[in-house]
């Protein structure tokens, strides 16, 4: 199978957890789909929906710190219109990562032109979360039954590994102008830390050895939107 291989690095990231609504926000330790999907939607100018490719991705970072954020306030008045709240700014406290890099692996090649004249700025999480884009490579993939995997989302229950487990989005429905997005699919899933060395081994289904890696034991996860 044909695919691509686009690498992305930045200064920082932060993942949103669902049901993270106030005091300090926790980063998922790796990026969700629905991000991922979003990142290609900026560089194509255009909504990329699940049906557009199939991805699979490795992600390392330096590691997490806490920043500080100056927030503004609002409140509503009596006639449901916002105005600034009368207690003034507040402060919160985020988790980011540092320096992350992206591996990112899709089976549709003719998004390469998108990453190669991206429209927009690729970012990982917020606005100020700017990514470049390294390399954009075509490769083949061959399934593998089991293999050595970098840190990635994989569907729970995982047996082979401890990995933490979070529920994220999988896509969200954009279409309809003027109105908020709508959540399509939340899945539950098992994240493969990031270690030293060649990576966890892993079998189950949807495994693929990327053409350009040098290692021919190491595989990459190819996400199914259908599970």
């Amino acid at each position: 199978m044909r695919g691509l291989h686009i690498q992305l690095e930045g200064f920082s990231a932060f993942f949103r957890l669902p049901f993270i609504v106030t005091g300090t926000q926790l980063s998922s330790p790796l990026p969700p789909y629905s991000t991922l999907l979003g990142l290609i939607s900026c560089c194509a100018g255009y909504d990329i929906n699940p049906s557009d490719t199939k991805i699979g991705y490795e992600y390392k970072s330096r590691g997490t710190t806490f920043e500080l954020e100056r927030t503004d306030r609002l409140e509503m008045d009596s006639k449901g219109r916002l105005k600034p709240n009368p207690k003034g700014q507040g402060i919160s406290y985020r988790e980011i990562h540092i320096a992350p890099i992206l591996d990112l692996y899709l089976s549709n090649i003719s998004l390469k032109t998108v990453f190669e004249k991206p429209v927009g700025t690729p970012c990982l999480g917020r606005s100020q979360d700017i990514v470049w884009i390294k390399r954009v490579e075509e490769i083949d993939f061959t399934e593998k039954k089991e293999g050595k995997i970098g840190a990635t989302l994989l569907p729970f229950p995982q047996k082979d590994f401890g990995g933490r487990i979070v529920r994220l989005a999988d896509y969200f429905d954009n279409s309809k102008q003027g109105e908020l997005r709508k959540l399509k699919k939340l899945g539950i899933y098992q994240a493969v830390p990031q270690v030293a060395g060649d990576g966890i081994h892993v079998a189950t289904k949807n495994l693929y050895y990327p053409s350009n890696m040098l290692d021919n034991e190491r595989v990459v996860y190819i996400h199914d939107w259908e599970e």
